[in-house]
């Protein structure tokens, strides 16, 4: 039987379903809704995941993808798909599935992440548009396989106990100055640290609460490109310029950076391509039955936008689905 806690990860990001809309900015954290309107919440696939770990277990798995694949604190790989299409490891709820995207500069080529529901045969995520959404496992899996975007493996939650807890302490990042002594100094402070170290991209080996070398070398590493002195301890000036640094991002992501992974359709059937939302539109080529075709430009209610040899053409909604 699945772990309560496990169960209630799934139950949690599945309280959200087709409530939020698709964004990588700073609004990406309101999962549970936006303050000032009060319901609609904001998400994409790795903040979906993230969030519910935070609301259940109350700590953090990394603020996006590469950071949550390289999290091997509380995070454990219990699969890597090694070219396989399909998980064959035995699933929880709860249990996180990252897949390929198109840069090959992060780890593993990671680009997205789905979440497994508490129907097992049925992932959720948010990869675009209105989400989180669920869709069947096999039917992704094989989408993202045709396309190059692969499963890279399976990742589960380490559960408090297993991995024990930092003590409870300041937990206010910036609050007081931090560096590597001994006993190694501890706390959520440091967790939150070391997750905005990683999605920064400065490597300190996963978020585990403590100022070891790892966390101190990769703000040596953060105070030397910023053009501060690298001694490798956390203070005043080193987290003014951690909060520039990710308000820069933030700001970035709001004006519209790419998405971790292109929209995707799958035809459902054999399709005509057409030059207009239209029946009307010229034929270019047929889009047939299981293939993946990216999607681009703007939809109408009844056509899809879609990407066809460089150029903005349309395929029926009543033959193809979104797939991420």
């Amino acid at each position: 039987m699945a772990d309560t806690r496990r169960l209630d990860l799934a139950r949690t990001m599945a309280s959200r379903m087709k409530r939020n809309s698709y964004t990588q900015g700073s609004r990406r954290k309101y999962f549970f809704g936006y303050p000032t309107d009060g319901k609609d919440g904001y998400s994409d696939c790795s903040s979906s995941v993230r969030e519910s770990v935070r609301r259940i277990l109350n700590f953090d798995i990394g603020s996006n993808t590469p950071a949550q694949v390289n999290n091997n604190k509380t995070l454990e790989w219990i699969e890597f798909a090694n070219g396989k299409r399909y998980p064959t490891v035995q699933l929880e709820p709860g249990d996180l599935l990252y897949f390929k995207g198109s840069d090959k500069s992060r780890p593993y080529q990671v680009g997205h992440v789905e979440m497994v529901a508490e129907d097992i045969g049925y992932p959720l995520g948010h990869g675009s548009g209105i989400g989180p959404r669920k869709i069947r496992l096999r039917d992704y899996c094989d989408s993202r396989y045709k396309s190059g975007r692969g499963l890279i493996g399976v990742k589960r939650v380490v559960l408090p106990g297993k991995v024990p807890d930092p003590p409870e302490g300041i937990s206010s990042l910036g609050k007081r100055l931090l560096k590597r002594i001994s006993p190694l100094m501890k706390g959520e402070d440091i967790r939150e640290l070391q997750g905005h170290l990683l999605e920064l991209g400065y490597d300190c080996d996963g978020i585990d609460g403590y100022y070891g070398i790892n966390t101190e070398d990769a703000v040596r590493a953060f105070q030397f490109a910023c053009k501060l002195k690298d001694d490798g301890e956390y203070g005043p000036l080193t987290h003014a310029a951690l909060k520039a640094a990710l308000d820069a991002g933030d700001l970035e992501q709001e004006e519209g950076a790419p998405d971790d992974e292109p929209r995707m359709l799958i035809a459902t059937g054999d399709v005509w391509i057409r030059t207009l939302p239209s029946s009307s539109g010229a034929k270019t080529a047929v889009l047939h039955k299981d293939v993946a075709i990216e999607r681009a430009g703007e939809d109408t209610e009844n056509w899809y936008g879609v990407l066809y040899n460089g150029k903005q053409r349309y395929v029926s909604r009543n033959y193809a689905k979104e797939v991420f």
